[in-house]
């Protein structure tokens, strides 16, 4: 049977027996987490916890503790780095940190890192005092596609399992996909497609509203034009975008209409590169002649995990949405 693309995206990865029930990022495309981002994080963390402590919503007296939040955490790398990074500091001693995500606790997590299995939509609204981080997870938000037919009118476009396509109903003018697309992704000519990011602005505005004070972070691929950006990626390799749950699906993300989304005003956007660097994260090689053989192997490592992060071509091209609250 045909669906809506939304809707046969989201059974092919998270329904039951869905992609990333039985998956982990890292098996089937380069992520960017790791220490080089944990400890970008936690610098950004930093400043997350100097503002609350001077600000005037942070709370009543003694309330210092904060939330750290990774959705779509998946196998808890980046928190796990986290964790190792803030172990034995006085502001590890005042963090909570949780992965969120559809799949299991994983086994190799560390014990002081809690877990909830679902998705952004359990966050409590307005109750998270802290970091929310959602790293390369609203690329993944299922979204639905619209197609101007032969006869020059808008349809959405329906998929089976097996990858074929078939045109569905019109879209009127006054539904909410229709009015979207009309504003950030316009259909011109026969043929054209439409990705509708909608739900993507639902999913970043759902979680700014989580946070009563603090900041909230996604980085993602971002949409520059205007073909189809919905591809699958299986084992490190792309692949037809099926819904039939044995690929990971993803689509760019137009980051105009997330910032557009949500009611707060201090959002701001920047490549992966340029938030990167603001977080002291330079890709500068280490002097062999200043340290021993294996720091310099370490600090090596990182200097070329950093400039991988950075590169212009490659993933410092991410853009990154920043959104500071309270």
């Amino acid at each position: 049977m045909a669906l809506p693309w939304s809707e046969a995206w989201r059974r092919a990865s998270t329904g039951d027996g869905g992609f990333w029930r039985h998956e982990i990022p890292s098996s089937h495309f380069a992520t960017s987490t790791g220490p080089v981002l944990a400890q970008a994080m936690v610098r950004l963390l930093q400043d997350v916890s100097a503002r609350i402590a001077g600000g005037q919503s942070a709370g009543p007296a003694g309330d210092g503790d904060l939330d750290v939040i990774d959705v779509g955490a998946g196998d808890g790398t980046l928190l796990n780095a986290m964790a190792d990074i803030l172990e034995g500091t006085e502001l590890g001693a005042r963090c909570r940190l949780r992965g969120v995500d559809v799949r299991p606790r994983p086994p190799t997590l560390r014990a002081d890192v809690e877990w909830s299995e679902g998705d952004a939509e359990d966050l409590p609204a307005s109750g998270i005092r802290g970091l929310v981080m959602a790293h390369e997870w609203l690329d993944e938000v299922p979204l639905d596609i619209i197609q101007r037919d032969a006869r020059g009118i808008d349809r959405l476009v329906l998929v089976g399992e097996d990858g074929r396509e078939i045109l569905g109903d019109p879209v009127p003018p006054g539904d909410p996909l229709a009015a979207w697309a009309a504003e950030w992704w316009p259909l011109r000519e026969i043929g054209d497609r439409a990705e509708v990011g909608n739900t993507r602005d639902l999913a970043w505005d759902r979680l700014c509203a989580s946070v009563r004070i603090g900041a909230v972070v996604a980085s993602d691929y971002a949409r520059y034009g205007r073909g189809s950006t919905l591809r699958g990626y299986r084992g490190g390799n792309a692949v037809l975008p099926v819904p039939d749950g044995t690929c990971n699906l993803t689509a760019d993300v137009t980051i105009g209409s997330c910032v557009a989304a949500t009611a707060i005003r201090r959002v701001s956007t920047c490549t992966q590169r340029e938030a990167l660097a603001s977080l002291g994260v330079s890709g500068e090689l280490p002097d062999p002649t200043t340290m021993d053989g294996e720091a310099y192997a370490r600090d090596l490592s990182r200097a070329f995990s950093a400039r991988a992060l950075r590169a212009p071509g490659g993933r410092g091209a991410f853009r990154w949405l920043r959104a500071d609250v309270g």
